[in-house]
């Protein structure tokens, strides 16, 4: 299992647990909002799908 699919996996889990707000699965990620949404979208995730 590589890093790439753990990493995604950690993206959409946080997601989840913000209830699909980007700025919250940042704090939980200890990221920046856009940090979040650019890999939302290099991982092809839509937020509208959770």
């Amino acid at each position: 299992m590589g890093s790439r699919l753990t990493e995604r996996d950690g993206l959409i889990d946080a997601m989840e647990k913000a209830n699909r707000v980007q700025a919250r699965a940042a704090h939980i990620l200890g990221l920046t909002p856009r940090q979040v949404g650019y890999a939302l979208g290099r991982y092809g995730i839509e937020v509208k799908k959770f």
